[in-house]
């Protein structure tokens, strides 16, 4: 595939979702972290969806502009 042509998607690079694990252990204070430059969403693990959907709310309704949220 030639570097610029379009993926399906019509993002470049492709989207990807990374999940943060490490050992087995699920941090419930981390928030997930988004890397616009590569197109990446990094979501820590969390013990139920209770607290993942929490930290997503919070996450996506405190974002202003580019970088990392």
């Amino acid at each position: 595939k030639l570097q610029t042509e379009r993926s399906q998607s019509g993002f470049n690079p492709t989207p990807s979702i990374d999940f943060l694990h490490e050992n087995g252990h699920q941090d419930t204070s981390s928030l997930p972290i988004a890397n616009t430059y590569i197109n990446c969403l990094n979501l820590p693990l969390h013990t139920s969806y209770a607290v993942f959907k929490d930290k997503m709310d919070f996450a996506s309704g405190n974002t202003h502009g580019f970088g990392r949220a």
